[in-house]
């Protein structure tokens, strides 16, 4: 893989810790460099560091 964008995102928790999970949804805005239309789905990846690749942990949808 060759990303665009590459983004790190820790959750904390409330002592300014990192846990491994969020408790509720992040919302998140990325740009849209692929260029997809309002309404398309996109990939979103999570790099596994235990198994050295990279895998599909969710969707995005494209805005207006």
């Amino acid at each position: 893989m060759d990303p665009q964008l590459v983004v790190s995102i820790q959750a904390m928790d409330d002592q300014g810790r990192e846990v491994t999970n969020f408790d509720v949804p992040a919302p998140v805005t990325f740009p849209n460099l692929e260029g997809g239309a309002p309404g398309e789905k996109s990939l979103i990846f999570s790099f596994n560091h235990d198994a050295g690749r990279w895998d599909v942990i969710g969707t995005g949808t494209v805005s207006a």
